[in-house]
């Protein structure tokens, strides 16, 4: 009961924070749902929601869109799907490639799983996240991160285009 509580809750956060969102401004929250399909994301600082969220009580989640060198950026990706292949398993993975503010690439990751190999979830953290830190020598500036997701079993695929500043 408490987990899908917490899903009605968080869907209502998403939606709330991108009305919310101005469009010039830093990306740090996405939203998806169409077809059975929800996927949500957000830039947090620290990874505090990874250990969280196994706890039954429910995390705090706050997205930011503004760091420093030293801080820890993490990849929150949620799904929720109701495809299913034979085994009544999800199939969904990723690819996320974060950008400098150069334009090079920070980092290139392809088919980590978002959740795979588990029964479909209402609305489950991501299996395979990516964590980011910010290191002395990383230029300033904004950084640019292009996620793609794969829902396998429906043979769909999501973009979402996120960005932070490190100052």
């Amino acid at each position: 009961m408490m987990r899908v509580l917490y899903t009605v809750g968080l869907i209502l956060f998403l939606q709330i924070m991108i009305c919310a969102q101005d469009a010039d401004s830093l990306v740090s929250i996405r939203h998806y749902k169409e077809d059975g399909l929800e996927i949500g994301c957000l830039l947090m600082k620290g990874t505090s929601l990874l250990d969280e969220w196994a706890k039954p009580k429910t995390p705090v989640l706050s997205h930011t869109s503004t760091y420093q060198r030293g801080d820890t950026v993490i990849t929150a990706l949620f799904v929720g799907t109701e495809a299913k292949d034979k085994n009544g398993d999800a199939d969904v993975t990723y690819d996320i490639t974060i950008f400098k503010p150069d334009g090079s690439i920070y980092g290139d990751f392809k088919q980590l799983d978002l959740w795979r190999n588990a029964p479909a979830p209402m609305f489950e953290l991501v299996q395979q996240p990516i964590v980011i830190k910010l290191e002395d020598n990383d230029p300033l500036g904004v950084y640019k991160i292009s996620i793609t997701v794969h829902e396998n079993n429906l043979k769909k695929q999501v973009d979402f285009k996120m960005s932070f500043l490190v100052q």
